[in-house]
């Protein structure tokens, strides 16, 4: 069996400590600053704000009120790496929902962050695994089974999911795959819709977007692939 979640023993990062800063400009500050780089986060600091998260929709408090939450919007790229180490379903529909409340577009993330996140979390699934004396390439299984889940929970994302899948050499079952590459209805034009529609007024477009609605395909197709790994 594959460790539990919420097993995880690391360093707690910075996070904890900025949270407790007394003035809210600097607080807001200085979080936007430490998760704008989400490969320098600790893997705990993810960890601590899929909790906020989990916990805000718990109690049906509004995710407007807590300050770490609302400045995942001015961090797009650590918004992904707290999406990645969601170990639980509740978790991964708990944070995907942060956008009903928040200037949040999920679909406008960045391709490369995405690959960049789930590889990371690849690897901290394979050491956790080999740790714990078992087989680390089950590791590739859970991360398969996880973003095909984020496909299924949110089918705007199902592009996304498809590169990161191919990108991180994750694995699934055919039943899975077929789920993974079934036919979406959303197209370019209705995810810039959305966009539109979603983002604070005056914020500009992410430069990735035009790459993004490029991707939105039917299939997993390897020229996505070799177009959106990270180089």
């Amino acid at each position: 069996m594959p460790p539990e979640p919420g097993s995880r023993k690391e360093d707690i990062g910075e996070l904890p400590a900025l949270i407790e800063i007394s003035d809210r400009t600097e607080r807001r500050r200085a979080l936007a600053e430490r998760l704008a780089r989400g490969d320098a986060l600790t893997a705990a600091e993810p960890r601590l704000v899929v909790d906020l998260a989990v916990a805000v929709q718990v109690t049906e408090a509004p995710a407007a009120a807590v300050d770490i939450l609302t400045v995942l919007c001015e961090a797009p790229e650590g918004a992904v790496y707290v999406l990645a180490a969601c170990e639980t379903l509740g978790e991964r529909n708990a944070v995907l929902r942060l956008q009903d409340e928040l200037p949040l577009l999920w679909c406008a993330t960045s391709v490369r962050a995405w690959c960049s996140a789930f590889a990371r979390e690849a690897e901290t699934l394979a050491s956790r695994l080999a740790a714990g004396g078992f087989d680390a390439s089950y590791g590739r299984k859970l991360l398969g089974k996880r973003l095909v889940e984020l496909a299924d929970l949110q089918p705007a994302l199902r592009t996304h999911v498809q590169i990161t899948f191919l990108s991180t050499g994750a694995v699934a079952d055919h039943f899975d795959v077929n789920r993974l590459c079934r036919r979406c209805n959303d197209t370019a034009e209705t995810l810039a819709n959305q966009f539109v529609s979603r983002r604070s007024e005056g914020l500009s477009r992410p430069a990735a977007w035009a790459l993004q609605t490029r991707f939105h395909t039917t299939g997993l197709f390897l020229s996505a692939f070799s177009l959106a790994t990270p180089t």
